[in-house]
């Protein structure tokens, strides 16, 4: 039979069974807080990766969002090797606010360029896959348009009329005439969908004749002739079609071996060879007072983008056929609105020909 019970064994179990109910109230709040906190730690380290990846994702993508569009007027430029008007160009047409795609037949030689932020591409006119490559590339990041296309890819060739290899002749219009027709047949869509402008780096040797330099002269001539039909065919299109007819500019076309003249070039028969040392002092003299491509660049860039012509008050927006820059252009341009034998003795004076010579008498 039980005992009476005592109240103070009763208390004493009710106060050990409160701390036994309060440390489990302890450890299962301090599980949860737990739990909590590495939720908590995990939400936090997970939004940080984010952030960074944003972070390195806004880094690395281009300035402008795909859904962005580039609203700078796009030019692409042949020819734009370090020295030269084409390099010249395209930083000019850069620091005025236009979206510059340079080109040349190696990349290294557009280096300074690239560092300017200029988009830069290898382009060979002379050759049908380069020019499709280039093409694709340009299409794609303008989304089929093209503002101004400047054909100013050009190679020299020096030599008598009478003595020229007409192997080297072909390869000189290759670069001249045909890749001008092939960059302007392959950009057509391009330059159709912006109504936009074909501008070509032409000379002052179309009009007049640079002595020693007829195969050069015929391609810029041709050049000219080609310009003024595509300026008529291409008008009812909105494509205005333009020739720089460019004078003395000391450009680094003249240090290629093309551009070189010597003794040993000449055949041994050459009607030329005794008066061949003279030619070549003189020729050397007409370069000293040339502009720089930079001169050059700033000269023609108005023109180009036809700002300020009075002519555009009663036509807004119509550009020129012929603009003429670089040193002895002003003399050219006049010299071409006049006969061609009243200017013939000029050169000849100025390159140092021979006087009259009796037939026979031009043998060593």
């Amino acid at each position: 039979m039980a005992g009476p019970v005592d109240e103070r064994d009763v208390n004493s179990r009710r106060a050990g069974e409160s701390v036994v109910d309060e440390t489990r109230n302890t450890a299962l709040l301090s599980s949860a807080t737990d739990a909590s906190a590495t939720t908590t730690a995990l939400d936090e380290a997970s939004t940080t990766a984010a952030t960074t990846a944003r972070r390195s994702a806004a880094h690395t993508a281009p300035t402008s969002s795909p859904t962005e569009v580039d609203k700078r007027k796009t030019v692409l430029i042949t020819g734009c090797s370090y020295g030269g008007i084409g390099n010249a160009l395209a930083r000019k047409f850069h620091r005025e606010g236009f979206r510059v795609f340079a080109s040349a037949r190696r990349l290294e030689t557009l280096d300074n360029l690239a560092k300017e932020g200029i988009e830069v591409f290898v382009l060979d006119v002379t050759s049908d896959g380069s020019v499709q490559a280039v093409l694709e590339k340009v299409s794609a990041r303008t989304g089929g348009r093209l503002d101004m296309l400047i054909n100013n890819a050009g190679q020299p060739c020096v030599g008598p009329a009478l003595d020229i290899d007409i192997d080297r002749m072909k390869r000189v219009m290759e670069v001249n005439l045909f890749g001008v027709i092939r960059m302007n047949s392959a950009f057509q869509h391009l330059l159709l969908a912006s109504q936009g402008t074909i501008v070509h780096i032409n000379s002052i040797v179309a009009y007049v004749p640079y002595v020693f330099g007829s195969a050069y002269n015929a391609t810029k001539a041709a050049l000219l002739a080609y310009t003024n039909t595509l300026r008529l065919e291409l008008s009812p299109f909105g494509v205005q079609v333009m020739s720089i007819m460019t004078g003395g500019v000391s450009s680094r076309i003249t240090e290629q071996p093309t551009n070189s003249l010597s003794r040993e070039q000449l055949p041994a028969d050459s009607i030329y060879r005794p008066y061949i040392d003279d030619i070549i002092n003189a020729r050397k003299h007409t370069g000293r007072t040339s502009m720089t491509p930079e001169e050059y660049a700033d000269q023609v860039f108005p023109q180009i983008t036809g700002r300020g012509r009075w002519y555009q008050l009663f036509r807004p927006g119509l550009l020129p056929a012929q603009i003429w820059g670089g040193s002895y252009s002003s003399l050219a341009h006049l010299s071409s609105l006049l006969p061609i034998e009243i200017y013939t003795g000029y050169m000849r004076r100025k390159f140092q020909m021979p006087k009259d010579v009796m037939i026979g008498r031009g043998s060593e």
